[in-house]
């Protein structure tokens, strides 16, 4: 299905959430009173996503946060943004959502995006899922603050 490229530019959505959690897993899990973001798609678009979010630490040390954002079908995780695959278990999500808060009060913010090219499996009926994922390097508990998140399907990159 051809289409302009600025069509596909205008489909943007987002999740204002303000939401505060702790995440005591190593596995990945979903983020806690975020929304799934459901936009039209077809393989081939350029999908972006964007935070904005704070850290925080509940013990001194080290508590490595990783956030993602996955392609989800039929309630699964499909591939995610951080390292295009489909099960990252180790991964440690998208790089500029990266982050420790070294311990309690010590707020870190964050922000910046990731795009990602969808393929066939990343679609349904037309249109891509999205949704934000977490996991900590260890159970030790991590606060996390997600203000807001939002995405945006650019369209097919230029072969130019």
């Amino acid at each position: 299905m051809a289409y302009p490229r600025f069509q596909r530019s205008r489909d943007f959505k987002i999740d204002i959430v303000n939401t505060q959690f702790t995440i005591s897993s190593t596995s990945w899990v979903n983020a806690t009173g975020t929304s799934d973001i459901v936009l039209p798609a077809q393989s081939g678009d350029i999908i972006e996503v964007q935070m904005e979010a704070r850290y925080d630490g509940q013990t001194a040390g080290d508590e490595y946060k990783f956030v993602d954002v996955a392609t989800i079908v039929g309630g699964s995780p499909v591939n995610y943004f951080g390292n295009g695959s489909a099960d990252p278990a180790a991964g440690e999500g998208i790089h500029s959502w990266y982050g420790s808060g070294q311990g309690i009060g010590d707020y870190q913010s964050v922000g910046g995006g990731s795009v990602r090219e969808l393929v066939v499996g990343d679609i349904s009926n037309g249109a891509v899922t999205l949704r934000v994922r977490v996991r900590g390097d260890t159970v030790t508990g991590r606060d996390i603050v997600i203000y807001k998140w939002w995405a945006k399907n650019l369209g097919p990159q230029d072969p130019n």
